[in-house]
């Protein structure tokens, strides 16, 4: 985790504060995250409008922290890559990315593994 400048971001969609005691990078932390897409907030670089330019971040102790790939994958495990799998979303009418960019091409990587070639 790293913190954001949120002077040259965006908020886009703002999640819950993180309210723990303990870090979100914590092992502690893992059974607050799992599953837990609430907590995550999407901002925008200001010098660009694309989605897919969007960035999850975690608000925590008054600033926005960058999401790490291992608690991405906590947060959004239960998201399954299917055929016709389309990563924008509307939620609340504005549109953000399903997961994150980095998390997407781990996934697809992985995903290879189990393709069956004829």
């Amino acid at each position: 985790m790293k913190p954001l400048n949120s002077s040259m971001y965006n908020v886009v969609l703002r999640g819950k504060t993180w309210d723990k005691t303990f870090s979100p990078c914590s092992k502690e932390a893992i059974r607050y995250l799992e599953n837990n897409e609430s907590i995550v907030s999407w901002l925008c670089p200001r010098d660009s409008d694309k989605c897919t330019s969007h960035i999850p971040a975690i608000f925590y102790q008054d600033k926005y922290w960058s999401l790490s790939l291992r608690m991405s994958k906590c947060i959004y495990r239960h998201v399954r890559l299917r055929r016709g799998f389309a990563n924008i979303q509307s939620i609340h009418g504005v549109q953000t990315l399903r997961i994150p960019q980095t998390l997407l091409q781990e996934k697809r990587r992985t995903q290879i593994r189990f393709e069956v070639r004829e």
